[in-house]
């Protein structure tokens, strides 16, 4: 299978989450002086994914033919999970959501039905390439195209049951002797979310994202 690469990088591709460095430096590198990496992760991703839509996108894919009637097995109703204590049944909890902790077709499932959420934020913008490991998203290119995509991505994101963590969301600046990126990138970030200087670390700067 080959549809994810090269965007998902953490589902059957050998030293993904290595490759994805690699990409996102030489991005730095190839996109210019107002190049940016911004990440972008996902609250809660795994447990809160809309799971009738997990399922819609699997069984779109002819290919995948061979796993549909396991995935529906696993995911088609809604299971119960069983809380003990000390051997004595607790209470019990409905598993309706995501993926499940331990499926081996979780994290593979998780990534096909992003796929095309990933791969569309970027739209006709030529100087910015997508990289995920699993349910981080990095834009790397010029500033203005990567803030453009992450708009889109975080307007497309309501009907999957997903939420941005901002917490864990930031922008890394090739700074250089510079202190902060250029006013034409803060300027441009800010008409999408504050920045607030996090940290340092060699050439790099990290400017975290702050909710409007």
């Amino acid at each position: 299978m080959r549809f994810r690469v090269p965007i998902q990088l953490s589902v059957g591709c050998p030293g993904g989450s290595e490759r994805a460095v690699h990409v996102l430096r030489a991005g730095l590198e190839i996109f210019g002086e107002d190049s940016i990496v911004l990440k972008c992760d996902l609250r809660n991703a795994f447990n809160e994914r809309k799971r009738d839509q997990i399922l819609a996108e699997l069984f779109r894919r002819e290919c995948l033919r061979p796993i549909w009637r396991i995935a529906s097995w696993a995911y088609g109703s809604q299971s119960d999970l069983l809380i003990f204590d000390r051997g004595t049944h607790r209470a019990t909890l409905q598993s309706a959501q995501g993926v499940k902790q331990g499926d081996c077709l979780g994290s593979f499932l998780f990534a096909l039905s992003m796929h095309r959420y990933y791969q569309e934020c970027t739209g006709d913008l030529q100087d910015v390439r997508q990289v995920a490991v699993a349910d981080d998203l990095n834009l790397v290119g010029s500033y203005k195209s990567v803030l453009q995509a992450f708009d889109n991505f975080s307007k497309a994101l309501p009907p999957t049951g997903l939420q941005i963590n901002f917490a864990k969301c930031g922008i890394l600046w090739r700074s250089g002797a510079g202190t902060r990126p250029s006013p034409a990138i803060c300027g441009a970030a800010r008409d999408t979310h504050p920045l607030r200087s996090h940290g340092y670390a060699g050439l790099y700067h990290w400017f975290r994202l702050c909710p409007r």
